[in-house]
């Protein structure tokens, strides 16, 4: 099933009004789904960004909920991206103001990224990237390294990622 079909079939069973909270209402039709073979099992869940936008929920709401299913057992959650993101002291002095969102704190401070610069490659896991990604040293990682600039041309963030090749499929649709 296509992940946003499987957004919809959570989205319906979420939506159900009962007293229980939503965390909870998610993690159930989380079970329901894998019960009811929507979901395959071993399959990757879609990213807490994905579920919070696709079902119009809190980042929140959904950590806790996959928080209660990790603690009973019914996912597995795995360091599949190890990420650095740098920004200029000069955009951000106090890095902890950053809520969810970076982008969202940098376009409050006038700063927000109007264009970027993406480079893909493959890469070799440095020893540091295996431990933080649970892979062998040398394995093949998907690598992104990005350079954002704001209207004025200034460079606001530059950021480095690394993917488990067998953990992601990319498309990209950047404006």
């Amino acid at each position: 099933m296509r992940r946003f079909d499987i957004i919809e079939h959570l989205q319906a069973r979420l939506n159900r009004s009962d007293d229980m909270p939503r965390y909870a209402r998610l993690a159930q039709a989380v079970v329901q789904a894998i019960d009811e073979g929507v979901l395959a099992h071993g399959r990757a869940l879609p990213s807490e960004r994905v579920f919070a936008e696709q079902l119009k929920i809190s980042r929140v709401t959904v950590r806790k909920a996959l928080a209660s299913l990790t603690s009973a057992g019914v996912v597995v959650r795995k360091p599949v991206a190890h990420e650095l993101s740098t920004v200029p002291t000069s955009v951000l002095a106090d890095p902890m103001s950053v809520g969810e969102s970076l982008y969202a704190t940098l376009a409050s401070l006038g700063a927000g990224p109007v264009r970027g610069v993406q480079r893909m490659r493959a890469v070799a896991a440095t020893p540091s990237e295996a431990d933080a990604l649970g892979c062998k040293v040398g394995a093949p990682l998907f690598a992104t390294e990005r350079r954002c600039f704001s209207k004025d041309g200034r460079c606001v963030e530059f950021t480095q990622t690394r993917y488990l090749g067998s953990a992601y499929d990319f498309v990209a649709d950047l404006q």
